[in-house]
């Protein structure tokens, strides 16, 4: 488990901390050279109510059927066709290009051809899944 899972497993743990009352105005850069005046209690109950979804979310992620067991891929197939096809929009035929090898390299590593049918366990395929997308986004 990596120490992310345990900080986001311990938090999840945790109960909700009855935090004091904030009051104020507070200043939130809200984009380059843009600032804004918010009030302090409804910006924290804001951020505090985001906690709770992602927690939520997090609880969800981990129960049965949900997205932990499957993780990343699960999650992009439960994704609709627009919000997949905007994963990938931006990467360019030479990253694409530069993927394709990566696995064809692989699986000459393992002595699989590009036209023989194999099998592997859902782990492997999602790791090499992960292997790509990581050296996709890094290139």
């Amino acid at each position: 488990m990596s120490s992310l899972d345990k900080a986001l497993e311990q938090a999840a743990d945790e109960p909700t901390l009855s935090l004091p009352p904030v009051s104020g105005q507070i200043s939130v850069k809200i984009a380059e050279g843009m600032q804004a005046e918010v009030d302090a209690g409804a910006y924290m109950a804001e951020l505090r109510s985001e906690v709770e979804e992602l927690r939520g979310a997090l609880a969800k992620a981990k129960a049965p059927g949900g997205f932990g067991e499957a993780g990343l891929i699960q999650y992009i197939q439960n994704l609709d066709r627009d919000a997949q096809s905007e994963l990938t929009q931006d990467v360019s035929a030479d990253i694409l290009e530069a993927m394709s090898q990566l696995v064809a390299t692989i699986l000459i590593d393992l002595n699989v051809s590009r036209e023989m049918e194999t099998e592997a366990s859902a782990d492997k395929v999602r790791e090499l899944l992960i292997w790509q997308l990581v050296s996709g986004y890094k290139l």
